[in-house]
């Protein structure tokens, strides 16, 4: 039993063989050229498939009695609406080598998903059985063992459209187009989201080359030797067409040996194991960062030694992470703004109704939480005190303190201390006194504010308010609250550099070096796929089967 086991299965492998090398000949294929005209006779397994008169798909042919095309193709079971044509080049005109067959049975995987298009194939037997020539022949079919690495050049052949902006007909002259394989990692990676890649599915293309609506169902074709094999069923592409970055989409014939070789048992199909050469550059693919596709963007910033990150937008929230991060601002209404850092300085928030919370280690920073806002300000070495709004006025004292910021309306902070840490300050209109030793850069901007500075060595002190006239002082204190209405303002300070003034709804303004600007905008970034139908052509994209488009265009044109 053994050894009449071993004899069978030899005699398989030997019929096989056999088999294979019939199929996948051409021997009037004399060039091969990338998204032209087809000479005659150089793809003999090429198959139109006509629904009522008109093509609405290819096909190939697989052994004498049966054609293998998509399932999304099958719009219909009654067999009478089907005719298929074999060794022609034009839909149109003379083809001498033309044969004609009608259906008998059609076989749809009964695992075909019309919304995923996934398992997209189908067969179709003829009524009665063709014969070969050198313009009819057989395909090869790629074997479960086969391989198509990254940049396998193959090529794609149909009647489809030539392009997006071309009529929803036909194209007159078979075409064909050369384009590389697209690894399962990398095609999955320029669709993200919107496609499903399976293991069923295998993608080629390039841009402004690929499938289109009306290629539906032909074959993706690679030369092995000197033989033809089928790797693809067209399956569906991009719209529009050949769209850079989205590679047509293929159903792998690989994945259904067994199961066309059940549906077709009794035929002669041969199966053809195909192997790319070289390394398989797919393997080490790696996606890069989903698009972001919306309006009312979140944003994120990252960085070490960031300086001046700003975001500036309506309804966006933005979160700013940064180890020695200086200078962060961001000024914006409707706004939720988190810094969190280490060594964090110079960080600003300017708006209304925005709420903005700080949290750091050694943070030398003011956090500020609110609609017309109540500011804390914790800081040692503080540096670039700024101020900005209608009505506020602010004063921060310490000893080389660094970044204390406040930004509201009606609000009014004070912080008076040396090494003065977490003072907190909640009012309406409220004035602030800085009291403090080689303090630099401390602006304030308002309306209805009276500032006054008074300080040894004092440089650039400039005053501008009406109003308002208020003093503090104090040395080592800790955690001053002031809560008061119309409270006015001195500064008192000894070696203070470039104390400034300046008014009326002014936002902060952040200079520094090794500035980088992060900033993300898109809006209703819609892309749409389609079943295929010519040659030439590659989005997050939906799908679209034009099959039932050109099948109304046939019938009208047929009337």
């Amino acid at each position: 039993m053994a050894a009449l086991a071993v004899w069978i299965l030899f005699m398989c492998t030997v019929f096989t063989e056999s088999e294979a090398q019939n199929c996948g000949v051409a021997p009037l294929n004399t060039r091969i050229v990338g998204g032209a005209d087809a000479p005659a006779s150089s793809w003999p397994w090429q198959v139109s498939i006509r629904y009522n008169g008109a093509h609405i798909c290819g096909g190939t042919l697989i052994s004498d009695q049966w054609v293998l095309t998509a399932a999304h193709c099958i719009i219909t079971s009654t067999l009478s609406d089907w005719t298929l044509y074999f060794g022609i080049v034009t839909q149109s005109g003379p083809n001498p080598n033309q044969v004609i067959r009608t259906v008998s049975q059609i076989i749809v995987n009964s695992n075909y998903n019309n919304t995923l298009d996934n398992n997209d194939i189908a067969l179709m037997q003829l009524t009665s059985s063709i014969t070969f020539n050198n313009y009819i022949r057989p395909i090869c079919l790629a074997s479960s063992s086969s391989q198509f690495y990254n940049s396998t050049p193959c090529w794609a052949t149909g009647w489809g459209r030539l392009g997006s902006d071309q009529p929803l007909v036909a194209y007159n002259i078979l075409q064909e187009v050369q384009i590389p394989v697209v690894g399962p990692k990398e095609c999955s990676c320029d669709y993200k989201e919107s496609v499903n890649i399976t293991d069923q599915m295998i993608c080629a293309g390039q841009p402004n080359k690929g499938t289109c609506q009306g290629d539906s169902g032909g074959p993706l074709q690679c030369k092995q030797g000197s033989v033809w094999v089928q790797a693809g069923i067209s399956s569906f592409a991009p719209q529009p067409c050949a769209l850079a970055g989205y590679p047509s989409v293929f159903a792998r014939v690989s994945a259904f040996q067994l199961w066309i070789t059940n549906q077709v048992s009794a035929a002669n199909v041969g199966f053809v194991t195909f192997t790319s050469s070289g390394i398989n550059q797919d393997d080490s693919v790696v996606c890069l960062s989903p698009t972001i596709n919306r309006d009312q963007i979140s944003t994120t910033t990252s960085a070490t030694a960031n300086q001046n990150v700003t975001s500036a937008h309506n309804q966006i929230s933005t979160t700013t992470s940064a180890t020695a991060n200086q200078n962060v601002t961001s000024a914006q209404n409707q706004i939720s703004t988190t810094t969190s850092a280490t060594a964090n300085q110079n960080v600003t928030s300017a708006q209304n109704q925005i709420s903005t919370t700080t949290s750091a280690t050694a943070n030398q920073n003011g956090n500020l939480t609110q609609n017309q806002i109540s500011t804390t300000t914790s800081a040692t070495a503080n540096q670039n005190v700024t101020s900005a709004h209608n009505q506020i006025s602010t004063t921060t004292s310490a000893t080389a303190n660094q970044n204390v910021t406040s930004a509201q309306n009606q609000i009014s902070t004070t912080t008076s201390a040396s090494a003065n840490q977490n003072g907190n300050l909640t009012q309406n209109q409220i004035s602030t006194t800085t009291s403090a030793t080689a303090i630099q850069n401390v602006t304030s901007a308002h309306n209805q504010i009276s500032t006054t500075t008074s300080a040894t060595a004092n440089q650039n002190v400039t005053s501008a308010q009406n109003q308002i006239s208020t003093t503090t002082s104090a040395t080592a204190n800790q955690n001053g609250n002031l809560t008061q209405n119309q409270i006015s303002t001195t500064t008192s300070a000894t070696a203070n550099q470039n104390v400034t003034l300046a008014q009326n709804q002014i936002s902060t303004t952040t200079s520094a070096t090794a500035n980088q600007t992060v900033t993300l905008t898109h809006n209703q970034t819609l892309t749409t796929i389609q079943k295929q139908t010519s040659t030439t052509s590659s989005a997050t994209v939906p799908k679209l089967s034009f099959t039932l488009i050109l099948v109304i265009c046939g019938f009208f044109t047929q009337n």
